[in-house]
């Protein structure tokens, strides 16, 4: 039995309200269970407003026609070294905003990188297919902003999901004369939409069968395309805590493997002493372990 298979054995052995709980990460959580969420949503708006104080920004920047924003965060001086860090927000789809996506640009602004944290539409206002393809533009948009500058593409839990979507992508659909990205950083991705549209998650979602197929990044649909268009070589980091949910280490553990199978040059980093919401909250402090690892990435390894 392959890994894919086992993935599968162990979703579909679950009730409804098995899922509901497997993919409930504060239930998963090392303490407050209870007000983990709000807790978290506090910690990432109080280090977003920091680094708008602190960190030269373009915050509010449209870059479609449904209105669509995104922040952009500089370092002192930007050269031909700079690197950009394109970030997608966690939330299940359905949370969070820019508000809470930028507090990790204190320290990538030290070590020379531009922080682009990019707006979506939140469900259920818009389906997968609308906020994918939101995504997609504002990565075109910044790829077109910002010529010759070395890009990695990153985002936790449901913005690890979107990363992978991007990856997955054919940019010469977007105006692009060639891939975009120079590297990925996945943080406790959602890497498979089949048992989010059996679970909790799904209700304000309402996944067809299509979007699951088309953007899950374990369906064969993504696997093709990354197969096809990802070069190989290309590096990519996947990073979670001890503590995240078994489910989210399943799909990491299967999307890791179709990665390598892809050619592509995976590093995994498990946080001991971490869970599914603690590292990013800490991702603002350049003495947490998770920034380390995150700007050694960046700045030696791309």
């Amino acid at each position: 039995m392959n890994i894919n298979e086992l993935r599968m054995e162990f979703y579909s052995s679950m009730s409804r309200e098995e899922l509901d709980h497997h993919f409930s990460p504060s239930k998963f959580a090392m303490s407050d269970r209870a007000t983990v969420v709000d807790r978290h949503t506090a910690a990432l708006q109080k280090s977003t407003k920091g680094a708008r104080e602190t960190v030269e920004c373009d915050l509010g920047v449209i870059f479609n026609g449904t209105g669509q924003s995104l922040d952009i965060y500089y370092p002192p001086q930007v050269n031909a070294e700079t690197r950009i860090m394109i970030f997608f927000h966690g939330g299940y789809w359905q949370a969070l905003s820019l508000d809470e996506s930028g507090g990790h640009a204190i320290p990538l602004s030290a070590h020379n990188v531009i922080l682009v944290s990019i707006g979506y539409q939140l469900a259920p206002s818009a389906n997968m297919t609308e906020i994918v393809r939101q995504c997609r533009e504002g990565c075109a948009f910044i790829y077109k902003k910002f010529p010759n500058k070395k890009i990695i593409i990153s985002g936790n839990s449901a913005g690890g999901h979107l990363s992978s979507v991007m990856l997955a992508t054919n940019w010469r659909e977007y105006g692009l004369d060639k891939y975009p990205f120079h590297g990925a950083i996945l943080f406790s991705g959602v890497y498979d939409l089949v048992p989010i549209q059996k679970c909790y998650v799904n209700d304000p979602l309402q996944l067809t069968g299509q979007e699951v197929r088309d953007y899950s990044p374990l369906g064969s649909n993504c696997i093709e395309k990354l197969r096809d268009l990802v070069p190989k070589g290309f590096p990519c980091l996947l990073v979670e805590g001890k503590s995240d949910p078994t489910s989210f280490q399943k799909m990491r553990e299967s999307y890791q493997k179709v990665l390598e199978d892809a050619g592509i040059n995976v590093k995994l980093e498990i946080l001991e002493e971490d869970d599914h919401f603690s590292y990013v909250e800490k991702m603002y402090s350049e003495e947490h372990e998770v920034t380390k690892i995150m700007i050694q990435f960046i700045c030696k390894e791309i």
